[in-house]
Protein backbone atom coordinates (compact mmCIF):
# COMPACT_ATOMS: atom_id res chain seq x y z
CA UNK A 1 0.00 0.00 0.00
CA UNK A 2 1.52 3.50 -0.83
CA UNK A 3 2.04 5.50 2.13
CA UNK A 4 2.83 8.60 0.54
CA UNK A 5 6.30 8.50 2.95
CA UNK A 6 9.32 7.48 0.86
CA UNK A 7 12.73 6.43 2.16
CA UNK A 8 15.75 8.26 2.44
CA UNK A 9 19.06 7.53 -0.54
CA UNK A 10 22.14 6.15 1.46
CA UNK A 11 21.58 2.61 2.20
CA UNK A 12 24.58 1.14 1.53
CA UNK A 13 24.58 -1.11 4.78
CA UNK A 14 22.08 -3.07 2.77
CA UNK A 15 23.90 -3.34 -0.64
CA UNK A 16 27.54 -3.88 -1.69
CA UNK A 17 28.20 -0.01 -3.07
CA UNK A 18 30.82 1.72 -4.67
CA UNK A 19 29.41 4.68 -6.43
CA UNK A 20 26.54 6.61 -4.23
CA UNK A 21 24.41 8.63 -6.42
CA UNK A 22 20.84 8.47 -4.14
CA UNK A 23 22.56 10.74 -1.26
CA UNK A 24 22.46 14.87 -2.44
CA UNK A 25 25.38 15.66 -0.53
CA UNK A 26 28.67 18.01 -1.95
CA UNK A 27 31.05 15.82 -4.24
CA UNK A 28 33.57 18.19 -2.69
CA UNK A 29 33.61 16.43 0.28
CA UNK A 30 34.22 17.15 3.68
CA UNK A 31 36.19 20.37 3.99
CA UNK A 32 39.51 19.34 5.77
CA UNK A 33 38.64 22.23 8.50
CA UNK A 34 35.66 20.38 9.52
CA UNK A 35 37.07 16.92 9.77
CA UNK A 36 39.72 18.15 12.13
CA UNK A 37 37.34 20.20 13.82
CA UNK A 38 35.23 17.21 14.31
CA UNK A 39 38.28 14.80 15.63
CA UNK A 40 39.64 17.10 17.80
CA UNK A 41 36.42 17.33 19.57
CA UNK A 42 37.52 13.99 21.23
CA UNK A 43 39.23 16.18 23.71
CA UNK A 44 36.28 17.74 25.08
CA UNK A 45 34.78 14.34 25.65
CA UNK A 46 34.25 14.29 29.06
CA UNK A 47 32.31 17.61 29.60
CA UNK A 48 28.64 18.48 28.21
CA UNK A 49 28.33 20.22 25.17
CA UNK A 50 27.25 23.99 25.11
CA UNK A 51 23.11 23.72 26.64
CA UNK A 52 21.97 26.06 24.30
CA UNK A 53 24.47 26.14 21.78
CA UNK A 54 24.93 29.84 21.84
CA UNK A 55 28.10 29.86 19.92
CA UNK A 56 26.92 28.27 17.15
CA UNK A 57 24.15 30.71 17.45
CA UNK A 58 26.11 33.45 17.02
CA UNK A 59 28.07 31.95 14.48
CA UNK A 60 25.31 31.31 12.10
CA UNK A 61 23.92 34.91 12.71
CA UNK A 62 26.41 36.38 11.49
CA UNK A 63 26.26 33.75 8.72
CA UNK A 64 22.73 34.49 7.94
CA UNK A 65 22.98 37.88 9.16
CA UNK A 66 19.95 37.52 11.81
CA UNK A 67 19.96 37.73 16.04
CA UNK A 68 20.48 34.48 18.03
CA UNK A 69 16.75 34.97 19.01
CA UNK A 70 15.74 33.97 15.42
CA UNK A 71 17.71 30.56 15.26
CA UNK A 72 16.95 27.13 16.50
CA UNK A 73 19.90 24.36 16.11
CA UNK A 74 18.69 21.07 16.02
CA UNK A 75 20.12 17.38 15.57
CA UNK A 76 19.83 17.68 11.60
CA UNK A 77 16.86 19.86 9.76
CA UNK A 78 14.31 16.81 10.22
CA UNK A 79 14.61 16.81 14.05
CA UNK A 80 13.70 20.91 14.27
CA UNK A 81 10.92 20.03 11.37
CA UNK A 82 9.64 17.70 14.18
CA UNK A 83 9.76 20.21 16.52
CA UNK A 84 8.26 23.20 14.35
CA UNK A 85 5.04 20.92 14.04
CA UNK A 86 4.81 19.51 17.78
CA UNK A 87 4.95 23.15 18.95
CA UNK A 88 2.60 24.54 15.75
CA UNK A 89 0.04 22.06 15.56
CA UNK A 90 -1.64 22.66 11.84
CA UNK A 91 -4.55 21.66 11.87
CA UNK A 92 -3.39 21.32 7.98
CA UNK A 93 -0.45 20.53 6.24
CA UNK A 94 -0.50 21.85 2.41
CA UNK A 95 2.57 20.27 0.67
CA UNK A 96 3.80 19.89 -2.94
CA UNK A 97 3.88 16.59 -4.49
CA UNK A 98 6.52 15.22 -4.84
CA UNK A 99 8.32 16.72 -1.68
CA UNK A 100 10.29 15.50 1.11
CA UNK A 101 8.21 12.70 2.96
CA UNK A 102 9.97 14.36 6.47
CA UNK A 103 6.93 16.87 6.36
CA UNK A 104 4.40 14.28 6.27
CA UNK A 105 5.62 12.14 9.07
CA UNK A 106 5.60 14.91 10.96
CA UNK A 107 2.21 15.81 10.36
CA UNK A 108 0.99 12.74 11.30
CA UNK A 109 2.89 12.74 14.39
CA UNK A 110 0.69 15.60 15.20
CA UNK A 111 -2.38 14.23 13.54
CA UNK A 112 -3.28 17.06 10.91
CA UNK A 113 -5.01 17.07 7.50
CA UNK A 114 -2.49 16.12 4.45
CA UNK A 115 -3.33 18.56 1.41
CA UNK A 116 -1.28 17.72 -1.93
CA UNK A 117 -0.54 20.02 -4.67
CA UNK A 118 1.17 18.32 -7.89
CA UNK A 119 3.95 20.11 -9.30
CA UNK A 120 4.05 17.79 -12.29
CA UNK A 121 1.25 16.87 -14.91
CA UNK A 122 0.22 13.95 -15.91
CA UNK A 123 1.73 13.93 -19.00
CA UNK A 124 4.78 13.87 -17.19
CA UNK A 125 5.16 18.00 -17.52
CA UNK A 126 6.29 20.49 -15.40
CA UNK A 127 3.47 23.07 -14.14
CA UNK A 128 4.54 26.53 -14.39
CA UNK A 129 5.77 28.58 -11.47
CA UNK A 130 2.10 30.95 -11.42
CA UNK A 131 0.19 27.86 -11.10
CA UNK A 132 1.39 26.12 -8.54
CA UNK A 133 1.45 29.25 -6.26
CA UNK A 134 -2.12 30.17 -7.28
CA UNK A 135 -3.22 26.33 -6.03
CA UNK A 136 -0.90 26.78 -2.84
CA UNK A 137 -2.46 30.15 -2.29
CA UNK A 138 -6.32 28.89 -2.67
CA UNK A 139 -5.07 26.12 -0.43
CA UNK A 140 -4.39 28.03 2.68
CA UNK A 141 -6.15 28.45 5.32
CA UNK A 142 -6.18 29.57 9.01
CA UNK A 143 -3.99 27.34 11.08
CA UNK A 144 -2.54 25.62 8.28
CA UNK A 145 1.04 25.07 7.18
CA UNK A 146 2.07 25.43 3.66
CA UNK A 147 5.49 23.29 3.31
CA UNK A 148 8.18 23.23 0.56
CA UNK A 149 11.34 22.55 -0.39
CA UNK A 150 13.52 24.94 -2.23
CA UNK A 151 14.64 24.40 -5.03
CA UNK A 152 12.07 21.13 -5.07
CA UNK A 153 13.05 17.69 -3.65
CA UNK A 154 13.31 15.78 -6.07
CA UNK A 155 12.78 17.27 -9.31
CA UNK A 156 15.29 20.79 -8.78
CA UNK A 157 12.85 22.82 -9.44
CA UNK A 158 14.07 26.21 -7.90
CA UNK A 159 11.09 29.10 -6.45
CA UNK A 160 12.53 32.41 -7.47
CA UNK A 161 11.93 35.06 -5.33
CA UNK A 162 8.77 36.67 -6.25
CA UNK A 163 7.46 33.44 -5.92
CA UNK A 164 8.32 32.79 -2.49
CA UNK A 165 7.02 36.75 -1.59
CA UNK A 166 3.79 36.22 -2.89
CA UNK A 167 3.18 32.60 -1.23
CA UNK A 168 3.88 34.31 1.81
CA UNK A 169 2.00 37.20 1.70
CA UNK A 170 -0.88 35.05 0.90
CA UNK A 171 -0.46 33.02 4.01
CA UNK A 172 0.12 36.14 5.67
CA UNK A 173 -3.76 37.43 4.85
CA UNK A 174 -4.96 34.02 5.36
CA UNK A 175 -3.68 33.30 9.27
CA UNK A 176 -1.34 30.46 7.57
CA UNK A 177 2.04 29.58 7.99
CA UNK A 178 5.16 29.12 5.12
CA UNK A 179 8.03 26.73 5.69
CA UNK A 180 10.59 26.80 3.39
CA UNK A 181 13.22 23.97 3.31
CA UNK A 182 16.30 25.49 1.76
CA UNK A 183 18.98 23.21 2.90
CA UNK A 184 19.50 22.57 -1.16
CA UNK A 185 19.80 26.60 -2.04
CA UNK A 186 23.58 26.78 -1.39
CA UNK A 187 24.16 24.45 -4.45
CA UNK A 188 22.17 26.63 -6.55
CA UNK A 189 23.32 30.26 -8.54
CA UNK A 190 20.75 32.08 -6.67
CA UNK A 191 22.54 31.21 -3.10
CA UNK A 192 21.51 32.14 -0.07
CA UNK A 193 20.28 35.36 -2.17
CA UNK A 194 17.16 33.47 -2.94
CA UNK A 195 15.73 33.09 1.00
CA UNK A 196 13.00 34.99 2.51
CA UNK A 197 15.73 34.98 5.96
CA UNK A 198 15.35 38.84 5.86
CA UNK A 199 11.45 38.62 6.57
CA UNK A 200 11.59 36.23 9.33
CA UNK A 201 10.24 38.52 11.53
CA UNK A 202 7.18 39.24 10.07
CA UNK A 203 5.96 36.22 11.76
CA UNK A 204 4.53 33.43 10.44
CA UNK A 205 7.38 31.54 8.79
CA UNK A 206 9.57 28.99 9.14
CA UNK A 207 12.90 28.54 7.18
CA UNK A 208 14.94 25.20 7.49
CA UNK A 209 18.52 23.93 6.74
CA UNK A 210 20.93 21.79 7.09
CA UNK A 211 24.77 21.10 7.37
CA UNK A 212 24.38 18.10 5.63
CA UNK A 213 24.32 18.33 2.18
CA UNK A 214 26.47 21.61 1.51
CA UNK A 215 29.52 20.27 3.42
CA UNK A 216 28.70 16.60 3.12
CA UNK A 217 28.88 15.57 6.63
CA UNK A 218 25.20 13.37 6.90
CA UNK A 219 26.55 11.08 9.75
CA UNK A 220 27.29 14.10 11.82
CA UNK A 221 23.45 15.70 12.59
CA UNK A 222 22.87 19.08 12.66
CA UNK A 223 20.66 21.70 10.77
CA UNK A 224 18.79 25.15 11.80
CA UNK A 225 15.67 26.52 11.84
CA UNK A 226 15.13 30.63 11.42
CA UNK A 227 11.99 32.16 12.27
CA UNK A 228 10.70 35.29 14.47
CA UNK A 229 11.72 35.28 18.25
CA UNK A 230 8.14 33.87 19.36
CA UNK A 231 8.31 30.46 16.87
CA UNK A 232 11.89 29.74 17.59
CA UNK A 233 10.80 30.09 21.50
CA UNK A 234 7.92 27.49 20.82
CA UNK A 235 9.84 25.09 18.83
CA UNK A 236 12.64 25.27 21.61
CA UNK A 237 9.95 24.00 23.93
CA UNK A 238 10.05 20.86 21.81
CA UNK A 239 13.65 20.30 21.49
CA UNK A 240 15.72 17.90 24.29
CA UNK A 241 18.98 19.38 26.35
CA UNK A 242 22.03 19.35 25.23
CA UNK A 243 20.11 18.24 21.24
CA UNK A 244 23.47 19.53 19.82
CA UNK A 245 26.63 16.98 20.71
CA UNK A 246 29.82 18.91 21.06
CA UNK A 247 31.47 17.09 17.82
CA UNK A 248 28.55 18.42 15.88
CA UNK A 249 29.08 22.25 17.33
CA UNK A 250 32.60 21.75 16.38
CA UNK A 251 31.63 20.86 13.00
CA UNK A 252 29.27 23.94 12.31
CA UNK A 253 31.79 26.55 13.71
CA UNK A 254 34.16 25.19 11.40
CA UNK A 255 32.01 24.77 8.46
CA UNK A 256 30.45 28.19 8.98
CA UNK A 257 34.02 29.66 8.31
CA UNK A 258 34.62 27.63 4.82
CA UNK A 259 33.86 30.59 2.72
CA UNK A 260 35.84 29.85 -0.47
CA UNK A 261 34.37 26.43 -0.45
CA UNK A 262 30.90 27.27 -0.27
CA UNK A 263 31.70 29.91 -2.70
CA UNK A 264 33.19 27.49 -5.29
CA UNK A 265 30.19 25.26 -4.49
CA UNK A 266 27.49 26.01 -7.40
CA UNK A 267 29.85 26.64 -10.09
CA UNK A 268 31.13 23.51 -9.60
CA UNK A 269 27.62 21.88 -9.63
CA UNK A 270 26.59 23.47 -12.73
CA UNK A 271 28.86 22.46 -14.59
CA UNK A 272 28.92 18.65 -13.73
CA UNK A 273 24.65 18.87 -13.44
CA UNK A 274 25.19 19.93 -16.80
CA UNK A 275 27.58 17.42 -18.30
CA UNK A 276 25.32 14.56 -16.86
CA UNK A 277 22.49 16.01 -17.71
CA UNK A 278 23.55 16.12 -21.34
CA UNK A 279 24.88 12.82 -21.58
CA UNK A 280 21.44 11.02 -19.72
CA UNK A 281 19.63 12.95 -22.74
CA UNK A 282 21.83 11.59 -25.26
CA UNK A 283 21.13 7.71 -24.14
CA UNK A 284 17.04 8.65 -24.55
CA UNK A 285 16.21 8.90 -21.17
CA UNK A 286 13.88 12.08 -20.45
CA UNK A 287 15.80 14.83 -17.44
CA UNK A 288 14.17 17.59 -15.76
CA UNK A 289 15.38 21.04 -15.54
CA UNK A 290 17.01 21.30 -12.18
CA UNK A 291 18.91 24.37 -10.14
CA UNK A 292 20.45 21.89 -7.58
CA UNK A 293 22.64 18.95 -6.92
CA UNK A 294 20.30 16.71 -8.20
CA UNK A 295 18.57 15.58 -11.41
CA UNK A 296 15.74 13.80 -11.21
CA UNK A 297 15.07 10.97 -14.79
CA UNK A 298 12.22 9.40 -15.82
CA UNK A 299 13.35 6.62 -17.86
CA UNK A 300 10.97 2.78 -19.04
CA UNK A 301 14.48 0.85 -18.48
CA UNK A 302 15.15 -0.59 -15.00
CA UNK A 303 18.12 1.42 -14.31
CA UNK A 304 17.86 1.01 -10.38
CA UNK A 305 18.36 -2.85 -10.86
CA UNK A 306 20.35 -2.78 -13.48
CA UNK A 307 23.22 0.03 -11.91
CA UNK A 308 22.95 -1.58 -8.42
CA UNK A 309 24.50 -4.63 -9.96
CA UNK A 310 27.41 -2.84 -10.98
CA UNK A 311 27.61 -1.28 -7.57
CA UNK A 312 25.54 1.99 -8.21
CA UNK A 313 23.35 3.37 -5.64
CA UNK A 314 20.27 5.77 -7.55
CA UNK A 315 17.23 7.07 -5.99
CA UNK A 316 14.01 4.85 -6.83
CA UNK A 317 11.05 7.79 -6.50
CA UNK A 318 8.51 5.48 -7.31
CA UNK A 319 7.72 5.93 -3.75
CA UNK A 320 7.14 9.61 -3.93
CA UNK A 321 3.51 11.23 -4.05
CA UNK A 322 3.01 12.31 -7.56
CA UNK A 323 5.40 10.51 -8.97
CA UNK A 324 5.54 6.47 -10.07
CA UNK A 325 7.83 3.72 -11.48
CA UNK A 326 10.07 4.67 -13.59
CA UNK A 327 11.15 8.06 -12.15
CA UNK A 328 14.83 8.33 -10.27
CA UNK A 329 17.01 11.30 -8.93
CA UNK A 330 20.31 10.71 -9.23
CA UNK A 331 23.13 13.25 -7.13
CA UNK A 332 25.53 15.26 -9.31
CA UNK A 333 28.99 13.90 -8.26
CA UNK A 334 32.50 14.53 -9.43
CA UNK A 335 33.43 14.49 -13.03
CA UNK A 336 35.06 11.07 -12.85
CA UNK A 337 31.54 9.06 -11.00
CA UNK A 338 29.59 11.25 -13.47
CA UNK A 339 31.27 9.50 -16.44
CA UNK A 340 31.21 6.13 -14.87
CA UNK A 341 27.40 6.48 -14.38
CA UNK A 342 27.07 7.31 -17.94
CA UNK A 343 29.42 4.33 -18.66
CA UNK A 344 27.99 2.02 -17.00
CA UNK A 345 24.04 2.68 -18.56
CA UNK A 346 25.84 3.20 -21.52
CA UNK A 347 27.59 -0.48 -21.38
CA UNK A 348 24.21 -2.31 -20.06
CA UNK A 349 21.86 -0.95 -22.44
CA UNK A 350 23.95 -1.01 -25.55
CA UNK A 351 23.20 2.99 -26.34
CA UNK A 352 26.36 4.42 -28.23
CA UNK A 353 26.54 8.78 -28.45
Amino acid sequence: MDTGLGMHGGDVYKNRIKYDFSVNINPQGVPESVREAYLKSVDIIERYPEINSDGLKTALGGFFALDNKNIAVGNGASELIMAAFQALRPERLIITAPDFYGYLRAARAVGCEEIQVNIIKEDGSLREQGEILRELAERATKQSLVMLTNPNNPTGLLYDREFLSDLFKACLDKGAILGVDESFLPFTDMGIRGSLKDRVDEGSLLIFTSFTKLFAMPSIRLGALLSSGELIEKAESHLPEWNISGAANAAGLAALKESAYIASTPGMIKKERDFLSGELERLGIRVYPSAANYILIYSDLPLYEELLKRGILIRDCSDYRGLKRGYYRLAVRTHKENEIIIEAIKEWSSYEL
